[in-house]
């Protein structure tokens, strides 16, 4: 029966002891556990084919259902995470309102903004990219992003983050988008 339950429910461990490419080096938690599980079943084993000690067989099948309980929880969450993080994609605008040197204001795809373009952000509107404050000033609500319970106060100069929601009165910032993704999607 140790057997089995070690095989079985204990396999899990067993297949992932062997460090990943990303992780060559670096043995993670499901190494020692498959360690513990692997010392535990052989010293048992050795025990009862004649070896002085004590038995662990059922030690080890505490070990490893609580494990593989944790591990359940854990991905449980991760899952939950991920959710929350294809939620908050969705909260994204999909257009922007572009600036000219004229003052100008027309809207265009977030695919087209290029690094230094200069967006508009109306009171209420969401920010459509990262970027730096270059006009204007007042408080962003960055609660879905950062936790943060209260608005930020934002002046000139100042970085904004894509995602957060205006508060109060008209900006216009330069957008910072070298990068593919924003930083709520990082």
């Amino acid at each position: 029966m140790p057997s089995v339950h070690s095989c079985t429910a204990g396999a899990a461990f067993h297949s992932s002891r062997v460090p990943s490419r990303s992780c060559a080096g670096n043995p993670g938690m499901m190494t020692l556990i498959a360690i513990a599980i692997s010392s535990a079943y052989f010293y048992s084993s050795a025990v009862v084919f004649g070896l002085s000690g004590e038995i662990f067989f059922w030690e080890l099948a505490t070990l490893v259902d609580i494990m593989l309980l944790g591990h359940w929880l854990e991905m449980r969450s991760v899952i939950g995470a991920s959710r929350a993080l294809e939620e908050l994609v969705r909260l994204m605008p999909d257009e922007a309102h572009l600036l000219d040197e004229d003052g100008n204001v027309w809207d265009a795809p977030l695919a087209e903004l290029q690094p230094g373009d200069r967006v508009l952000v109306r009171p209420g509107e969401k920010v459509p990219v990262d970027g730096r404050v270059i006009k204007g000033a007042g408080s962003l609500n960055e609660a879905l992003l950062t936790g943060e319970s209260t608005p930020v106060e934002k002046q000139e100069g100042d970085p904004v983050i894509g995602g957060s929601i205006n508060g109060e009165g008209p900006w216009k910032w330069l957008s910072k988008r070298p990068e593919p993704k924003p930083t709520c999607l990082k």
